[in-house]
């Protein structure tokens, strides 16, 4: 792991790691500096602390107001379960109170650009049901103890291809061998 690249002295590269979990500030703490200081890690939300609209900075208030420990509301991972809550919220409001599964996957696939604050644009649709469709790397700032987002999400789409999604879906066909 990280720790036995700093144990070996072995001088690491930029090593990117492409993981909920692993896209965490505890990566870094957790792990000597030498091991890790090239690291760069993908994810497809941003920690709160990033958020720039009162949408995405509604995630942070109400774990502060709820008393939430900070260490667990200023990562990615509360993100992710922030904008799973608001997709969930939204197509319940699209089902207009038809709460059967079918209204309800109805309700998903009509969510169109929405806006979290946190994340890429979601968007569903009757043959996509991954909402995110994008992701962007982070750096890690030793001095504040948080990551840092190289670019916005925009500028790192076209090389999401999805071309692990299913044929037919969202995804990119896979080539023809």
């Amino acid at each position: 792991g990280i720790r036995d690249v700093a144990v070996t002295g072995v001088q690491t590269c930029a090593l990117p790691i492409s993981s909920f979990g692993a896209a965490q500030p505890l990566l870094f703490t957790s792990t000597p500096y030498n091991a890790n200081k090239n690291v760069v890690v993908v994810n497809c939300v941003s920690p709160p602390y990033l958020a720039t609209d009162d949408t995405g900075k509604l995630a942070m208030s109400m774990a502060q107001k709820y008393g939430y420990n900070s260490a667990e509301y200023t990562q990615s991972n509360w993100s992710l379960g922030w904008t799973a809550a608001q997709t969930i919220v939204q197509a319940l409001k699209n089902a207009n109170g038809d709460y059967s599964a079918t209204a309800i996957k109805k309700g998903i696939e009509a969510i169109k650009n929405m806006d979290t604050g946190l994340s890429p644009a979601i968007s569903y649709a009757v043959n996509c049901h991954m909402g995110i469709r994008a992701a962007r790397p982070y750096t890690y700032n030793y001095g504040t103890n948080q990551l840092v987002p190289i670019g916005r999400y925009s500028d790192w789409q076209s090389s999401i291809t999805n071309g692990y999604a299913g044929a037919g879906t969202c995804g990119v066909a896979h080539a023809k061998k």
